[in-house]
């Protein structure tokens, strides 16, 4: 706008960001102009996130910051909003904005992502080693660009080149998930928190017992204009109980599958035989029951070239299935 000498004009900038304001000079007698440029910071917005600490991982060219949403979730922790301006997670080391909490042992992290804004805009959940730049660490972001897709990113060393894989392609908005089971690391998106996708997995073979587990976003982008922004919501961390050990299709306990397994599993079905020592182990082909379907499958399996029994197998493990520790498992080879 325009002023005469000793008026004052002001503009307000809502989003944060470094903008760039220019003012310009007349004088009425001699119509020589004076153009004077100037860089102003609008930082992120800040309040109390507990119980979450925020804080910055490397060297991010713009401040970031955590703030609570205006409605009650914000009290328990389930709702925040990220901002942040890091290049995001890559090469030996990164540089992001991380909002987190210390959890131990085996769990599972989720959070709905929305909002999100940026030139690009990254933001997604974490798990990491520590706060060091250059630390071992696994995430699944939601990437906002020409086209949104999440994308799982790793380093699975301290100090090593991080990783990434693309996943499903989503709107502006999705779910997150990461799942930790001993050193094995599990990612899943989905569009409306029900039915989940895997996204990668992979492993972190030194990790500590206590991991970072979180928030991050990042602004990956090499000419700076503004960080990205995003509203993370029903977030949840949860305990993992781990499932009983067996290998699927051992249905008669004697550590080999093969067609005595089948021949027990009938024997039990139709004709009063004994009971597996493992039920879950019975449950050939995962689907949360123990039928003739399952005998079907095992001897298609050693016969015709069908597809194998569902994990784990052929070696002993634990299962990730919820209807594996409803079946149970009381008496298993496994050690």
């Amino acid at each position: 706008g325009s002023a005469a000498e000793g008026d004052t004009v002001s503009h307000t900038y809502t989003a944060p960001g470094v903008r760039t304001i220019s003012l310009v000079a007349i004088t009425d007698d001699s119509r020589v102009s004076t153009r004077v440029t100037r860089d102003v910071t609008v930082l992120c917005p800040s309040g109390d996130v507990s119980p979450w600490t925020a804080t910055e991982i490397g060297e991010p060219a713009f401040p970031g910051a955590a703030s609570p949403t205006d409605d009650d979730t914000a009290t328990s922790g389930s709702a925040i909003r990220v901002c942040g301006g890091g290049t995001g997670l890559s090469g030996r080391s990164d540089d992001v904005f991380f909002t987190h909490r210390e959890v131990a042992g085996d769990f599972r992290l989720t959070a709905r992502l929305s909002e999100l804004e940026g030139d690009p805009a990254q933001a997604g959940v974490m798990l990491r080693e520590s706060l060091d730049g250059d630390a071992a660490f696994v995430a699944l972001l939601l990437e906002v660009t020409t086209v949104s897709n999440f994308r799982m990113r790793r380093r699975n060393a301290p100090g090593s080149q991080a990783r990434s894989s693309r996943g499903d392609a989503f709107e502006s908005e999705g779910w997150a998930r990461i799942e930790r089971r001993g050193s094995v690391y599990s990612t899943f998106s989905s569009a409306d928190g029900e039915t989940w996708a895997p996204a990668g997995a992979t492993e972190l073979p030194e990790a500590p017992d206590v991991m970072l587990a979180g928030i991050v976003v990042a602004s990956p982008t090499r000419v700076f204009s503004e960080p990205s922004r995003a509203l993370a919501t029903e977030i949840a961390i949860e305990e993992l109980v781990a499932g009983p050990r067996f290998v699927r299709g051992n249905t008669n306990g004697d550590d080999v599958v093969d067609i005595s397994d089948a021949s027990h599993l009938l024997n039990w079905l139709f004709l009063g035989g004994p009971e597996p020592p493992c039920e879950a182990a019975a449950d050939v082909n995962g689907q949360n029951g123990i039928d003739i379907s399952d005998a079907s499958a095992l001897l298609n399996f050693l016969f015709l070239g069908g597809a194998a029994p569902a994990a784990p197998f052929p070696e002993c493990a634990s299962s990730e299935l919820e209807s594996d520790v409803e079946l149970g498992c009381d008496d298993s080879p496994c050690p």
